[in-house]
Protein backbone atom coordinates (compact mmCIF):
# COMPACT_ATOMS: atom_id res chain seq x y z
CA UNK A 1 0.00 0.00 0.00
CA UNK A 2 2.79 2.26 0.73
CA UNK A 3 4.74 1.57 -2.16
CA UNK A 4 1.62 2.16 -4.26
CA UNK A 5 1.09 5.56 -2.42
CA UNK A 6 4.73 6.40 -3.15
CA UNK A 7 4.46 5.76 -6.66
CA UNK A 8 1.72 7.60 -7.19
CA UNK A 9 3.39 10.35 -5.42
CA UNK A 10 6.34 10.22 -7.86
CA UNK A 11 4.31 10.24 -11.02
CA UNK A 12 2.24 13.31 -9.76
CA UNK A 13 5.44 14.71 -9.43
CA UNK A 14 7.17 14.05 -12.78
CA UNK A 15 3.16 15.54 -14.51
CA UNK A 16 3.80 18.45 -12.07
CA UNK A 17 7.37 18.97 -13.19
CA UNK A 18 6.73 18.59 -16.93
CA UNK A 19 3.49 20.85 -16.20
CA UNK A 20 5.80 23.87 -14.79
CA UNK A 21 8.24 23.21 -17.48
CA UNK A 22 5.78 23.51 -20.45
CA UNK A 23 4.42 26.86 -18.33
CA UNK A 24 8.15 28.30 -18.64
CA UNK A 25 8.14 27.19 -22.70
CA UNK A 26 5.02 28.49 -23.43
CA UNK A 27 6.22 32.07 -21.11
CA UNK A 28 9.16 32.44 -22.92
CA UNK A 29 7.77 31.82 -26.24
CA UNK A 30 5.17 34.21 -25.41
CA UNK A 31 7.63 36.95 -24.38
CA UNK A 32 9.53 36.49 -27.65
CA UNK A 33 7.05 36.97 -30.08
CA UNK A 34 5.50 39.99 -28.42
CA UNK A 35 8.92 41.35 -28.94
CA UNK A 36 8.77 40.28 -32.41
CA UNK A 37 5.09 41.81 -32.77
CA UNK A 38 6.51 45.18 -31.46
CA UNK A 39 9.35 45.39 -33.48
CA UNK A 40 7.63 45.07 -36.74
CA UNK A 41 4.22 47.08 -35.21
CA UNK A 42 5.73 49.72 -33.39
CA UNK A 43 4.39 53.08 -34.70
CA UNK A 44 6.30 55.83 -36.68
CA UNK A 45 7.61 58.65 -34.70
CA UNK A 46 7.74 62.14 -35.83
CA UNK A 47 10.63 63.90 -36.46
CA UNK A 48 12.33 66.29 -34.02
CA UNK A 49 11.08 69.79 -34.37
CA UNK A 50 12.10 72.35 -37.11
CA UNK A 51 14.77 74.14 -36.97
CA UNK A 52 12.67 77.60 -38.51
CA UNK A 53 8.88 77.91 -38.89
CA UNK A 54 7.60 81.11 -40.36
CA UNK A 55 3.90 82.01 -42.74
CA UNK A 56 4.47 82.63 -46.52
CA UNK A 57 1.27 84.55 -48.50
CA UNK A 58 1.88 84.98 -52.69
CA UNK A 59 5.57 83.57 -52.19
CA UNK A 60 6.73 86.53 -49.97
CA UNK A 61 8.00 85.58 -46.11
CA UNK A 62 5.97 87.55 -43.33
CA UNK A 63 8.48 89.40 -41.41
CA UNK A 64 8.16 88.84 -37.32
CA UNK A 65 4.81 91.27 -36.73
CA UNK A 66 4.02 91.73 -39.94
CA UNK A 67 0.34 91.47 -40.51
CA UNK A 68 -0.96 90.21 -43.77
CA UNK A 69 -3.37 92.93 -45.14
CA UNK A 70 -6.26 91.00 -47.00
CA UNK A 71 -8.42 93.37 -48.93
CA UNK A 72 -9.74 90.70 -50.99
CA UNK A 73 -11.87 88.43 -50.23
CA UNK A 74 -9.67 85.59 -49.36
CA UNK A 75 -5.95 84.92 -49.22
CA UNK A 76 -4.07 81.58 -48.76
CA UNK A 77 -1.06 80.84 -45.52
CA UNK A 78 1.40 78.75 -45.89
CA UNK A 79 3.30 77.37 -42.96
CA UNK A 80 6.88 77.26 -44.12
CA UNK A 81 9.95 75.18 -42.25
CA UNK A 82 13.57 74.51 -42.29
CA UNK A 83 14.38 70.55 -41.74
CA UNK A 84 11.32 69.01 -40.98
CA UNK A 85 8.26 69.21 -42.72
CA UNK A 86 4.51 69.22 -41.17
CA UNK A 87 3.10 67.86 -44.29
CA UNK A 88 2.48 64.41 -43.29
CA UNK A 89 -1.10 64.42 -41.57
CA UNK A 90 0.19 60.84 -40.11
CA UNK A 91 2.67 62.37 -37.93
CA UNK A 92 1.06 65.55 -37.17
CA UNK A 93 -1.37 68.37 -36.98
CA UNK A 94 -1.51 70.98 -37.52
CA UNK A 95 -3.94 73.45 -35.64
CA UNK A 96 -5.03 76.58 -37.64
CA UNK A 97 -7.38 78.68 -34.25
CA UNK A 98 -8.34 82.15 -33.61
CA UNK A 99 -8.54 82.23 -29.97
CA UNK A 100 -10.81 85.22 -29.67
CA UNK A 101 -13.97 84.87 -30.05
CA UNK A 102 -15.25 88.51 -31.49
CA UNK A 103 -11.74 88.66 -33.96
CA UNK A 104 -13.63 85.31 -35.68
CA UNK A 105 -16.19 88.16 -36.78
CA UNK A 106 -13.69 89.36 -39.20
CA UNK A 107 -12.47 86.10 -41.06
CA UNK A 108 -13.60 82.34 -41.67
CA UNK A 109 -10.33 79.92 -41.43
CA UNK A 110 -10.57 76.74 -43.88
CA UNK A 111 -7.14 75.23 -42.91
CA UNK A 112 -5.47 72.23 -44.58
CA UNK A 113 -2.75 70.77 -42.77
CA UNK A 114 0.56 72.75 -44.54
CA UNK A 115 -1.46 75.75 -45.67
CA UNK A 116 -5.42 77.40 -44.86
CA UNK A 117 -7.26 79.84 -46.38
CA UNK A 118 -8.42 82.74 -44.87
CA UNK A 119 -11.34 84.46 -46.26
CA UNK A 120 -12.81 88.11 -45.20
CA UNK A 121 -16.36 88.80 -43.43
CA UNK A 122 -15.77 92.62 -42.74
CA UNK A 123 -13.24 94.65 -41.79
CA UNK A 124 -11.30 93.92 -38.71
CA UNK A 125 -8.21 92.72 -37.20
CA UNK A 126 -7.77 88.77 -36.44
CA UNK A 127 -4.88 86.89 -34.89
CA UNK A 128 -4.31 83.56 -35.82
CA UNK A 129 -2.30 80.85 -34.07
CA UNK A 130 -0.66 77.94 -35.61
CA UNK A 131 0.03 75.01 -33.51
CA UNK A 132 1.64 71.50 -34.79
CA UNK A 133 0.72 68.90 -32.99
CA UNK A 134 3.22 65.38 -32.91
CA UNK A 135 0.39 63.02 -32.99
CA UNK A 136 3.26 59.96 -31.54
CA UNK A 137 3.48 61.91 -28.34
CA UNK A 138 0.72 60.38 -26.33
CA UNK A 139 0.62 63.80 -23.95
CA UNK A 140 -0.49 66.15 -26.83
CA UNK A 141 2.43 68.44 -26.26
CA UNK A 142 2.68 70.80 -29.11
CA UNK A 143 5.85 70.34 -30.54
CA UNK A 144 5.81 73.65 -32.66
CA UNK A 145 4.07 77.30 -33.29
CA UNK A 146 3.95 80.80 -34.65
CA UNK A 147 1.48 83.21 -35.30
CA UNK A 148 -0.32 86.04 -37.29
CA UNK A 149 -2.31 89.07 -37.80
CA UNK A 150 -4.51 89.16 -40.54
CA UNK A 151 -6.06 93.02 -41.17
CA UNK A 152 -9.35 92.83 -43.27
CA UNK A 153 -9.40 95.94 -45.12
CA UNK A 154 -12.80 96.92 -47.22
CA UNK A 155 -11.46 96.25 -50.93
CA UNK A 156 -12.43 95.67 -54.60
CA UNK A 157 -12.09 91.58 -55.12
CA UNK A 158 -9.41 90.99 -57.28
CA UNK A 159 -8.70 87.04 -55.72
CA UNK A 160 -11.39 85.66 -58.17
CA UNK A 161 -9.94 85.06 -61.60
CA UNK A 162 -6.34 84.88 -62.73
CA UNK A 163 -6.70 85.70 -65.91
CA UNK A 164 -8.29 89.45 -65.64
CA UNK A 165 -6.52 90.46 -62.09
CA UNK A 166 -2.45 91.05 -62.35
CA UNK A 167 0.51 91.81 -60.80
CA UNK A 168 1.26 94.67 -63.83
CA UNK A 169 5.06 95.25 -62.69
CA UNK A 170 7.25 93.74 -59.69
CA UNK A 171 6.86 95.77 -56.91
CA UNK A 172 3.22 95.96 -57.21
CA UNK A 173 2.09 95.08 -53.94
CA UNK A 174 -1.94 94.67 -55.50
CA UNK A 175 -3.32 93.24 -58.58
CA UNK A 176 -4.68 95.47 -60.91
CA UNK A 177 -7.78 94.78 -63.91
CA UNK A 178 -6.80 93.89 -67.38
CA UNK A 179 -8.99 94.31 -70.16
CA UNK A 180 -9.36 94.87 -73.94
CA UNK A 181 -11.31 96.79 -75.60
CA UNK A 182 -12.79 94.00 -77.55
CA UNK A 183 -13.59 91.97 -73.90
CA UNK A 184 -16.83 91.31 -72.46
CA UNK A 185 -18.15 93.49 -69.58
CA UNK A 186 -16.77 92.29 -66.54
CA UNK A 187 -18.76 92.70 -63.01
CA UNK A 188 -16.69 93.21 -60.23
CA UNK A 189 -17.32 92.76 -56.24
CA UNK A 190 -16.13 93.13 -52.99
CA UNK A 191 -14.91 91.57 -50.27
CA UNK A 192 -17.20 93.19 -48.02
CA UNK A 193 -20.97 93.93 -49.06
CA UNK A 194 -22.66 93.56 -52.11
CA UNK A 195 -21.75 95.67 -55.53
CA UNK A 196 -25.29 96.71 -56.25
CA UNK A 197 -25.34 98.17 -52.65
CA UNK A 198 -22.05 100.75 -53.49
CA UNK A 199 -21.36 103.59 -55.26
CA UNK A 200 -19.09 103.19 -58.55
CA UNK A 201 -16.89 105.75 -60.25
CA UNK A 202 -14.36 105.92 -62.70
CA UNK A 203 -11.48 108.42 -62.95
CA UNK A 204 -11.68 108.38 -66.91
CA UNK A 205 -14.71 107.23 -69.52
CA UNK A 206 -12.26 107.13 -72.38
CA UNK A 207 -10.57 104.17 -70.75
CA UNK A 208 -13.31 102.19 -69.09
CA UNK A 209 -16.90 102.90 -67.87
CA UNK A 210 -18.60 101.72 -64.92
CA UNK A 211 -22.21 101.35 -63.63
CA UNK A 212 -22.62 103.67 -60.87
CA UNK A 213 -25.43 102.02 -58.75
CA UNK A 214 -28.27 99.75 -59.30
CA UNK A 215 -28.41 95.85 -59.88
CA UNK A 216 -25.66 96.32 -62.65
CA UNK A 217 -23.68 98.42 -60.22
CA UNK A 218 -19.47 97.20 -60.67
CA UNK A 219 -20.07 96.27 -64.75
CA UNK A 220 -17.30 97.41 -66.57
CA UNK A 221 -16.84 97.57 -70.21
CA UNK A 222 -13.47 98.98 -71.57
CA UNK A 223 -13.68 101.98 -73.22
CA UNK A 224 -10.30 102.79 -74.87
CA UNK A 225 -6.90 101.70 -74.65
CA UNK A 226 -5.14 103.24 -71.10
CA UNK A 227 -4.73 103.64 -67.55
CA UNK A 228 -7.24 104.59 -65.03
CA UNK A 229 -8.85 103.98 -61.61
CA UNK A 230 -12.10 102.48 -60.32
CA UNK A 231 -13.53 103.31 -57.18
CA UNK A 232 -16.14 101.83 -55.29
CA UNK A 233 -17.76 103.60 -51.96
CA UNK A 234 -19.72 101.32 -49.43
CA UNK A 235 -22.03 103.01 -46.20
CA UNK A 236 -23.42 99.49 -44.94
CA UNK A 237 -24.76 101.65 -42.10
CA UNK A 238 -25.07 105.30 -40.43
CA UNK A 239 -21.53 106.24 -39.40
CA UNK A 240 -19.69 103.58 -41.48
CA UNK A 241 -18.20 104.55 -44.88
CA UNK A 242 -15.82 102.31 -46.75
CA UNK A 243 -13.33 103.13 -49.95
CA UNK A 244 -11.41 101.17 -52.45
CA UNK A 245 -10.01 101.77 -55.35
CA UNK A 246 -8.81 99.45 -58.55
CA UNK A 247 -6.29 99.71 -61.23
CA UNK A 248 -7.45 99.12 -64.40
CA UNK A 249 -5.17 98.76 -67.40
CA UNK A 250 -6.91 98.53 -71.28
CA UNK A 251 -4.28 97.02 -73.02
CA UNK A 252 -3.64 98.90 -76.69
CA UNK A 253 -4.08 96.94 -79.62
CA UNK A 254 -3.63 98.25 -83.19
CA UNK A 255 -4.88 97.50 -86.96
CA UNK A 256 -4.56 99.65 -90.23
CA UNK A 257 -8.10 99.84 -90.67
CA UNK A 258 -9.21 101.51 -87.68
CA UNK A 259 -11.12 98.31 -86.46
CA UNK A 260 -10.14 94.68 -86.17
CA UNK A 261 -8.36 95.17 -83.23
CA UNK A 262 -5.37 92.89 -82.68
CA UNK A 263 -2.93 92.58 -79.71
CA UNK A 264 -0.21 91.43 -82.13
CA UNK A 265 -1.26 92.61 -86.02
CA UNK A 266 1.17 92.29 -88.89
CA UNK A 267 0.85 95.44 -91.19
CA UNK A 268 2.60 96.40 -94.13
CA UNK A 269 2.18 100.28 -94.81
CA UNK A 270 4.05 102.48 -97.79
CA UNK A 271 6.01 105.13 -95.90
CA UNK A 272 3.43 107.81 -94.90
CA UNK A 273 0.75 105.96 -94.18
CA UNK A 274 -1.21 105.69 -91.18
CA UNK A 275 -1.85 102.89 -88.54
CA UNK A 276 -4.77 103.30 -85.80
CA UNK A 277 -4.70 102.19 -82.42
CA UNK A 278 -7.50 101.60 -79.66
CA UNK A 279 -7.69 104.95 -77.84
CA UNK A 280 -10.23 106.56 -77.41
CA UNK A 281 -11.21 110.99 -77.73
CA UNK A 282 -14.99 111.04 -77.18
CA UNK A 283 -14.14 113.17 -74.53
CA UNK A 284 -11.41 114.86 -75.12
CA UNK A 285 -10.18 114.06 -71.46
CA UNK A 286 -6.43 113.37 -72.25
CA UNK A 287 -3.94 113.27 -74.50
CA UNK A 288 -2.70 110.19 -76.25
CA UNK A 289 0.24 110.54 -75.06
CA UNK A 290 -1.58 110.24 -71.64
CA UNK A 291 -2.77 107.14 -72.64
CA UNK A 292 -0.39 105.47 -74.29
CA UNK A 293 3.30 105.15 -74.62
CA UNK A 294 5.00 103.58 -77.64
CA UNK A 295 8.95 102.12 -78.45
CA UNK A 296 9.79 101.39 -82.34
CA UNK A 297 12.93 98.96 -82.10
CA UNK A 298 14.42 96.84 -84.68
CA UNK A 299 16.42 93.49 -84.39
CA UNK A 300 20.21 93.73 -84.68
CA UNK A 301 21.06 89.98 -84.43
CA UNK A 302 21.37 86.92 -82.17
CA UNK A 303 17.77 87.58 -80.83
CA UNK A 304 18.44 90.87 -79.48
CA UNK A 305 16.46 94.42 -80.48
CA UNK A 306 17.36 97.78 -80.33
CA UNK A 307 14.97 100.74 -79.36
CA UNK A 308 15.31 103.42 -82.49
CA UNK A 309 12.41 105.64 -81.43
CA UNK A 310 9.85 106.28 -78.76
CA UNK A 311 6.74 108.66 -77.98
CA UNK A 312 8.90 110.68 -75.03
CA UNK A 313 11.18 111.71 -77.81
CA UNK A 314 14.00 109.51 -78.87
CA UNK A 315 14.30 109.91 -82.33
CA UNK A 316 15.68 107.93 -85.99
CA UNK A 317 16.65 108.90 -88.97
CA UNK A 318 15.51 105.37 -90.29
CA UNK A 319 11.31 105.33 -88.72
CA UNK A 320 9.03 108.21 -87.39
CA UNK A 321 5.72 107.41 -85.66
CA UNK A 322 3.87 110.37 -85.02
CA UNK A 323 0.00 111.06 -83.82
CA UNK A 324 -2.01 112.72 -86.79
CA UNK A 325 -2.72 115.13 -83.42
CA UNK A 326 -2.82 115.35 -79.62
CA UNK A 327 -6.24 113.78 -79.50
CA UNK A 328 -6.26 111.40 -82.58
CA UNK A 329 -5.74 107.35 -82.48
CA UNK A 330 -3.91 107.44 -86.29
CA UNK A 331 -0.51 107.34 -86.38
CA UNK A 332 1.40 108.17 -89.33
CA UNK A 333 4.70 105.95 -90.13
CA UNK A 334 7.32 107.41 -92.21
CA UNK A 335 10.88 105.82 -92.73
CA UNK A 336 13.17 103.66 -94.59
CA UNK A 337 11.71 100.11 -95.77
CA UNK A 338 11.95 97.16 -93.68
CA UNK A 339 11.24 95.39 -90.64
CA UNK A 340 10.51 96.83 -87.03
CA UNK A 341 8.19 96.02 -84.08
CA UNK A 342 6.27 98.91 -82.56
CA UNK A 343 5.59 98.27 -78.67
CA UNK A 344 2.45 100.22 -77.05
CA UNK A 345 1.87 100.04 -73.65
CA UNK A 346 -0.70 101.45 -71.69
CA UNK A 347 0.82 104.37 -69.90
CA UNK A 348 0.63 104.57 -66.00
CA UNK A 349 2.17 108.27 -64.86
CA UNK A 350 3.40 106.09 -61.83
CA UNK A 351 5.42 104.15 -63.68
CA UNK A 352 6.67 106.62 -66.23
CA UNK A 353 10.49 105.59 -65.81
CA UNK A 354 9.72 101.78 -66.21
CA UNK A 355 7.00 102.02 -68.70
CA UNK A 356 8.38 99.13 -70.37
CA UNK A 357 8.60 96.43 -67.64
CA UNK A 358 4.69 96.54 -67.70
CA UNK A 359 3.49 92.87 -67.61
CA UNK A 360 6.63 91.79 -66.83
CA UNK A 361 5.76 89.55 -64.30
CA UNK A 362 2.88 87.93 -66.27
CA UNK A 363 4.32 88.35 -69.99
CA UNK A 364 3.09 90.10 -72.69
CA UNK A 365 0.38 93.16 -71.64
CA UNK A 366 1.52 95.03 -74.32
CA UNK A 367 0.48 95.06 -77.92
CA UNK A 368 3.47 94.36 -80.40
CA UNK A 369 2.66 95.63 -84.12
CA UNK A 370 5.21 93.61 -86.19
CA UNK A 371 5.59 96.40 -88.91
CA UNK A 372 6.95 96.44 -92.44
CA UNK A 373 7.23 99.89 -94.53
CA UNK A 374 7.46 98.81 -98.07
CA UNK A 375 10.52 99.20 -100.36
CA UNK A 376 10.33 101.05 -103.68
CA UNK A 377 11.92 98.04 -105.48
CA UNK A 378 11.30 97.92 -108.90
CA UNK A 379 12.61 98.22 -112.43
CA UNK A 380 13.19 101.58 -113.02
CA UNK A 381 14.27 103.89 -115.88
CA UNK A 382 16.81 106.71 -114.67
CA UNK A 383 18.45 109.94 -116.50
CA UNK A 384 21.75 110.85 -115.04
CA UNK A 385 24.45 113.56 -116.20
CA UNK A 386 27.91 113.01 -116.51
CA UNK A 387 28.94 113.23 -113.08
CA UNK A 388 26.00 112.58 -111.17
CA UNK A 389 25.61 109.96 -108.67
CA UNK A 390 22.62 107.62 -107.78
CA UNK A 391 22.17 105.84 -104.15
CA UNK A 392 20.82 102.59 -105.40
CA UNK A 393 19.82 102.07 -101.41
CA UNK A 394 17.59 105.21 -101.65
CA UNK A 395 16.13 104.71 -104.42
CA UNK A 396 14.54 101.51 -102.99
CA UNK A 397 13.98 103.45 -99.75
CA UNK A 398 16.01 101.03 -97.81
CA UNK A 399 19.17 101.96 -95.32
CA UNK A 400 22.00 101.50 -96.73
CA UNK A 401 23.35 98.26 -94.76
CA UNK A 402 19.98 96.86 -94.98
CA UNK A 403 20.36 97.05 -99.08
CA UNK A 404 23.97 95.58 -99.08
CA UNK A 405 22.81 92.47 -97.55
CA UNK A 406 19.82 91.98 -99.67
CA UNK A 407 21.18 92.44 -102.89
CA UNK A 408 24.40 91.86 -105.13
CA UNK A 409 24.78 94.57 -107.56
CA UNK A 410 26.11 93.97 -110.58
CA UNK A 411 26.94 96.80 -113.94
CA UNK A 412 26.55 95.80 -117.57
CA UNK A 413 26.03 98.11 -120.85
CA UNK A 414 22.47 98.24 -122.24
CA UNK A 415 22.89 96.99 -125.92
CA UNK A 416 26.00 98.35 -126.84
CA UNK A 417 27.72 95.49 -128.13
CA UNK A 418 31.07 94.84 -126.19
CA UNK A 419 31.55 98.15 -124.61
CA UNK A 420 32.46 97.69 -121.13
CA UNK A 421 30.10 99.41 -118.26
CA UNK A 422 33.00 100.89 -115.94
CA UNK A 423 33.86 102.84 -119.72
CA UNK A 424 30.51 104.69 -119.00
CA UNK A 425 29.37 104.29 -115.25
CA UNK A 426 31.60 103.04 -111.77
CA UNK A 427 30.01 101.65 -108.60
CA UNK A 428 31.83 102.19 -105.28
CA UNK A 429 32.95 99.61 -103.17
CA UNK A 430 30.11 98.91 -101.67
CA UNK A 431 27.88 98.70 -104.67
CA UNK A 432 25.33 101.69 -103.63
CA UNK A 433 26.15 104.21 -105.55
CA UNK A 434 26.55 104.37 -109.31
CA UNK A 435 28.68 107.57 -110.58
CA UNK A 436 27.76 108.75 -114.23
CA UNK A 437 31.14 108.94 -116.17
CA UNK A 438 30.12 109.62 -120.07
CA UNK A 439 27.37 109.28 -122.61
CA UNK A 440 26.09 106.06 -122.80
CA UNK A 441 23.51 103.34 -121.54
CA UNK A 442 24.01 100.75 -118.59
CA UNK A 443 22.33 98.43 -116.55
CA UNK A 444 22.13 97.87 -112.89
CA UNK A 445 21.06 95.13 -111.53
CA UNK A 446 20.38 94.38 -108.06
CA UNK A 447 19.97 90.28 -107.51
CA UNK A 448 18.62 88.95 -104.44
CA UNK A 449 20.77 87.07 -102.49
CA UNK A 450 20.09 83.57 -100.78
CA UNK A 451 18.03 83.59 -97.60
CA UNK A 452 16.82 87.12 -98.38
CA UNK A 453 13.40 86.20 -101.20
CA UNK A 454 11.03 86.13 -98.40
CA UNK A 455 12.30 89.40 -96.83
CA UNK A 456 11.85 91.01 -100.17
CA UNK A 457 8.45 89.69 -100.73
CA UNK A 458 7.95 91.14 -97.34
CA UNK A 459 9.10 94.71 -98.90
CA UNK A 460 6.58 94.45 -101.62
CA UNK A 461 3.69 93.57 -99.60
CA UNK A 462 3.68 90.02 -100.68
CA UNK A 463 3.53 86.97 -99.07
CA UNK A 464 5.80 84.07 -99.00
CA UNK A 465 3.65 82.46 -101.03
CA UNK A 466 3.88 84.51 -103.56
CA UNK A 467 5.85 84.90 -106.49
CA UNK A 468 8.27 88.16 -108.15
CA UNK A 469 6.94 88.65 -110.88
CA UNK A 470 7.88 91.43 -113.91
CA UNK A 471 5.82 92.92 -116.10
CA UNK A 472 6.07 89.97 -118.73
CA UNK A 473 4.75 87.89 -115.22
CA UNK A 474 8.09 86.12 -115.56
CA UNK A 475 8.90 84.52 -112.07
CA UNK A 476 12.41 86.83 -111.06
CA UNK A 477 14.79 87.29 -108.47
CA UNK A 478 16.51 90.58 -109.50
CA UNK A 479 15.79 94.02 -110.27
CA UNK A 480 16.72 96.33 -112.98
CA UNK A 481 17.80 100.11 -113.02
CA UNK A 482 18.52 101.63 -116.44
CA UNK A 483 20.65 104.21 -116.24
CA UNK A 484 20.50 106.70 -119.63
CA UNK A 485 23.92 109.00 -118.68
CA UNK A 486 23.35 112.21 -120.89
CA UNK A 487 25.64 115.39 -121.06
CA UNK A 488 24.24 119.00 -119.51
CA UNK A 489 20.79 117.87 -117.90
CA UNK A 490 19.29 119.54 -114.44
CA UNK A 491 17.92 116.63 -112.23
CA UNK A 492 15.07 116.12 -109.91
CA UNK A 493 16.86 116.11 -106.11
CA UNK A 494 14.43 113.46 -105.20
CA UNK A 495 15.63 110.47 -107.51
CA UNK A 496 19.88 111.76 -107.57
CA UNK A 497 21.53 112.70 -105.31
CA UNK A 498 24.49 115.27 -106.46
Amino acid sequence: MDKTIRKENMRKGRVGRRLISVLLAFNLFITAFSGIVFFHYQPAKAADKATEIWIETRGHRLLPDEDVVLSDSSVTLDLKTTGTSYADTSLYEVRWRILDVDQQAFVTLEPNQINCVVKSKKPGRAHITIQVIDKSDTSGGVLDSTSVDVVVKFGIDTSSDDTKFKYMYDDDSDRSLVMYTTDPTYDLGLNYGQAKDAQWTSANEEVVFVEQSGENAGRVRAIGAGFTTITATFNPSAGEKYTATLDVYVIPQASKTNGNWDKRPRISVESGEYIYTDTNFSQNAEVVRSKIYWSVKREKGAGETEELANSAGKTSDDISVSPASSTSNMMQITGLAGDYYIDIYAFNPAHASDITELGSTTGNEYCRVFLTIKSGIKNKDVVLGIGDKLNLAESYNMKEKDFIDTFSVTLAMDKMGGASASNYASLNSDKTIVTALREGKVVATMKIKAGKINYVKGLLGLSVDDKILDEDGKEVDYFNTVIQIVDGITLAPSTVTI
